[in-house]
């Protein structure tokens, strides 16, 4: 029992020698990264916090944005759209993505070529419909269509009209 004592004192003490002293490498790492980090430039200051205005609602001046009424399309309206029709492909595109590239007749009936953002060529006769605001084309010429659009009034009572020309667009 007493050489085992021992031997178990001795592997102690070996122990504890050699976990000695190795922390003066790391204090002086520490002590180095800190003099690095003094010698960087400082952080710059915060933009300076704009003053808050507050905003005051005049509900009699606008209309109240928490009803609906106003914003639900009623085909009973005067210039109201077909909201009963099945929407025709190009009223998913924007106006702006669509160009007229073509035009030709038919029978005496004239057509033209659009050509859509993803490089898809439809062609439309009088009657279609283009575009996201109800745009039906009324006219069809060599040079363009003329497409009349409908738009909610300002007031959201009501339908408003717009005619809008797509020339033709010439080859480069």
């Amino acid at each position: 029992m007493n050489k085992k004592l021992t031997y178990l004192c001795i592997i102690s003490c070996i122990t504890l020698t050699a976990c000695g002293n190795q922390s003066d490498d790391i204090k002086s790492w520490m002590n180095a990264e800190k003099n690095k980090a003094a010698q960087n430039k400082k952080l710059p200051l915060l933009p300076e916090v704009e003053k808050y205005t507050s905003y005051s609602y005049k509900s009699s001046e606008t209309a109240n944005p928490f009803v609906l009424k106003g914003l639900i399309l009623d085909e009973k309206e005067e210039n109201s759209p077909d909201l009963n029709r099945r929407k025709e492909e190009l009223e998913s595109y924007n106006m702006e993505s669509l160009s007229m590239v073509g035009f030709f007749k038919q029978n005496g009936k004239p057509f033209a070529l659009i050509k859509t953002k993803n490089n898809m060529t439809y062609q439309v006769t009088s009657g279609n419909h283009l575009g996201p605001n109800f745009g039906e084309v009324i006219d069809i010429q060599e040079n363009g269509l003329v497409l009349k659009e409908k738009f909610r009034n300002q007031g959201g009572k009501g339908w408003e009209e717009k005619e809008l020309f797509i020339e033709l667009k010439e080859k480069n």
